[in-house]
């Protein structure tokens, strides 16, 4: 494949000056700054997730609050990078940081850490599905009384020599070099997908809430 699908002119840090708050770099899950600067933003004029930092606001409590986040792959980029770094300079030269980088629940974990979401915390993995997934668990742990708003999505940053050769060598990449007719998912004479990276939130609440 010879078209890359990607968001140029990302700062990975920035200040959100609606909210007060420094968005910062907290996994490595969206390498590239994508869920890096991960915000959850309120849905309605009256909620902000986790933590007041509005005057006035009232804090939702943090004990009703869930997270259900998740990643197809993971920390590839670290996985690549240590695994280099393991057979060129040996053990002593893998990140201590290596495991919690990698682990795709670290998004998850992450963000209840950040917006203070001491309900329910867990991570799925169902490759290209993952985020419908985290929504639809989500949807369940509200309907179920588990919580009363659940931070549910998923993310991906696996843009790396390794991940794309093995799509490519199973041949579900779009060979076709024209950006605009690469990608078309729903098209009769699509012929494979375009790479990319990116990720979405959404903040599920319960109807009374």
């Amino acid at each position: 494949t010879q078209v890359p699908a990607e968001v140029l002119g990302l700062n990975r840090y920035c200040v959100d000056n609606q909210l007060n708050t420094l968005v910062v770099h907290f996994t490595e899950v969206g390498h590239h700054g994508l869920i890096t600067r991960c915000r959850v933003y309120r849905q309605r004029e009256d909620l902000v997730v986790g933590v007041s930092v509005i005057p006035g606001e009232v804090n939702i409590d943090s004990e009703r609050m869930g997270v259900c986040f998740g990643s197809g792959i993971g920390g590839v980029e670290t996985l690549c990078t240590d695994h280099q770094n393991l057979l060129e300079k040996g053990a002593r030269k893998v990140s201590p940081h290596f495991v919690p980088k990698m682990i795709y629940n670290i998004a998850a974990g992450n963000i209840a850490i950040q917006f203070k979401a001491n309900g329910s915390c867990t991570a799925v993995s169902t490759a290209c599905a993952t985020g419908a997934t985290a929504i639809g668990e989500g949807y369940r742990n509200i309907l179920h009384g588990y919580a009363d708003v659940m931070i549910c999505g998923g993310s991906e940053a696996g843009i790396m020599p390794l991940t794309v050769a093995g799509f490519g060598n199973c041949q579900a990449l779009t060979d076709n070099p024209d950006p605009e007719k690469a990608c078309r998912p729903f098209d009769k004479n699509r012929n494979g997908f375009v790479m990319a990276e990116g990720a979405g939130v959404m903040i599920l609440e319960e109807y009374e809430h």
